[in-house]
């Protein structure tokens, strides 16, 4: 075979190859943005009508002759006279650097999710566990992040529910702890930790693609009529009262320690040690903390939470009259949703 004419078509092979790479990049994040408001097509007729109308499809030959025909009208007015060897040169570095640095400021990138980690059991506990993310744990910053070890609370559809094991900070649900209508799990500050730094920290790239955003109910507490705002679309989160009460039944179940680092953060911030127990609780319970759920309590702007013994219990407004004396820096157990298919 003429060795000009293989030359030729292996040039023209790589630009076909970059030139569906790049469309196929491209039709990744539309379905990425597409999926981000899928879920509101149910409750809006008009999102619904538009999402038919502009949902990506796939393309057709057409479209694909035509972008080929536009680019390359482009690379002719580009290259002009230039040589046909420096031509594939730039092209080539052109295409990848559209492929790592993105296009029209949005950013390119070819991540592949972390491998899908596995359930197992622990010897001498109870229920199945994942070792997912890392977070500072130990409180030696030299030995790096450790590995967050998440309990299972359920499976379906290829997904596990789980809540880490220790409580990986120690802090308020709010700023504000009052009777106040406003404050609500949509506001409050842990979600926002949360979402933000928690999620960006012990999380990789890779990773964040196997924790899906999932519909976080807002639910009332039990026996109140403080409102409890409205649903939220999360990646992280912490469990209901009933959810709490349905996947981790029992007091045993739903006891907590808080870690060495989540200490530290805390004596750090107040100025004083974090109190091991309380008068009322016995030495069982040394070293467990409360912890926090995302159901408000019996009044506007309060929660409900776990306490140190296990038991749920609720803010009332005899909790809110210790306000000042107590400074509530409760444990947080994140939750997530882990997508475990290959």
């Amino acid at each position: 075979m003429n060795e000009k004419f293989d030359r030729k078509t292996a040039a023209q092979l790589r630009e076909e190859i970059a030139e569906l790479q790049l469309e196929l990049a491209f039709r990744e994040m539309e379905e990425e943005a597409y999926a981000q408001i899928a879920f509101e097509a149910e409750k809006d007729e008009s999102l619904e009508e538009w999402m038919r109308k502009n949902r990506p499809q796939p393309f057709s030959e057409a479209d694909k002759a035509k972008i080929r025909k536009k680019r390359k009208e482009r690379k002719q007015m580009f290259k002009g006279n230039m040589p046909a060897y420096a031509w594939r040169a730039v092209a080539m570095c052109m295409v990848f650097f559209l492929l790592g640095s993105g296009v029209g400021g949005a950013t390119v990138a070819y991540v592949q999710k972390q491998a899908a980690p596995q359930i197992e059991k622990r010897e001498g506990m109870f229920g199945e566990y994942i070792t997912f993310g890392s977070y500072e744990q130990d409180n030696n910053l030299e030995n790096g992040a450790e590995p967050i070890e998440w309990r299972v609370l359920k499976k379906e559809d290829g997904k596990a529910l789980v809540i880490s094991v220790d409580a990986l900070k120690l802090m308020q649900y709010h700023n504000t702890i009052a009777e106040d209508s406003s404050v609500a799990w949509e506001t409050w500050d842990v979600r926002a930790w949360l979402n933000g730094e928690f999620l960006e920290t012990a999380f990789t790239e890779e990773e964040r693609l196997r924790i899906p955003t999932v519909t976080v109910w807002a639910e009332y507490g039990p026996q109140s009529k403080a409102e409890p705002g409205n649903d939220t679309q999360d990646k992280v989160f912490l469990l209901s009262f009933e959810e709490a009460d349905e996947y981790l039944p029992g007091n045993s179940a739903r006891q907590c320690k808080p870690t060495t680092y989540a200490i530290a953060e805390y004596e750090a911030a107040n100025g004083k040690a974090w109190e091991t127990n309380e008068p009322w609780y016995t030495d069982a319970v040394e070293g467990n903390c409360s912890w926090w759920l995302r159901t408000p309590g019996m009044f506007d702007g309060s929660a409900t939470n776990v306490l140190r013994n296990g038991s749920l219990a609720s803010f009332t407004r005899i909790t809110l009259n210790n306000v000042g004396t107590s400074d509530f820096n409760y444990g947080v157990r994140p939750a997530i949703w882990i997508d475990l298919e290959p």
